[in-house]
């Protein structure tokens, strides 16, 4: 993997309440819905409900993540545990027009966040085993896999497996270097929107 992004044009800034619309749109996409734990169509009410408890919650942290000031993202912290120093994390890109690798920068960019600018020593992230693209990500990235709940979410009639991954704060600084040069690089080949 060497994409030749330039990490000068990607930023995470924190979630606004303007903001609300537009990820309610992203998660409603069939697209994004089909790797979600539910992959039924949130109505405005339910978005708005889950909206106001991510931005009141003490536990959960969210971001947008833009390419030159356009959102082109959402990623979220959630179950952070002060003593246990770890957290859950979910993500998406918008459904159209993110250019190719901006999730391997999106991951890239939330794992420092998450390390560097909020302390904390674990990161968990739950993936469907139909999710070919998040499960791929999630190892380029540098998780370890630390098991499979078998049978574990329910979603058009049959049950579906989830992969845990987990990643640590004592491995990002080698892995970091070596993403950065991977995905950040300049490669000749590279093509960015």
């Amino acid at each position: 993997m060497t994409l030749g992004l330039d990490q000068s044009r990607y930023t995470l800034r924190p979630l606004r309440r303007e903001d609300g619309g537009m990820i309610l749109d992203w998660r409603n996409d069939a697209r994004v819905r089909k790797h979600m734990y539910t992959d039924h169509v949130i109505s405005p009410e339910e978005h708005g409900r889950w909206f106001e408890r991510v931005l009141l919650r003490e536990s959960a942290v969210h971001y947008i993540f833009e390419l030159q000031g356009e959102p082109i993202g959402h990623v979220g912290f959630s179950k952070l545990e002060k003593l246990h120093q770890r957290a859950e994390w979910t993500f998406h890109l918008r459904p159209e027009g993110a250019p190719r690798g901006s999730g391997s920068a999106l991951g890239f960019f939330a794992i420092d966040c998450f390390f560097n600018a909020l302390g904390m020593r674990k990161l968990v992230g739950e993936v469907l085993s139909d999710n070919d693209k998040s499960l791929k990500m999630h190892r380029n990235l540098g998780f370890v896999e630390e098991g499979v709940r078998l049978a574990h979410v329910a979603r058009g009639g049959s049950w579906v497996n989830v992969h845990e991954f987990a990643i640590l704060q004592e491995s990002w600084p080698s892995l970091r270097a070596a993403l950065c040069k991977a995905i950040f690089a300049p490669n000749e080949n590279a093509t960015e929107s």
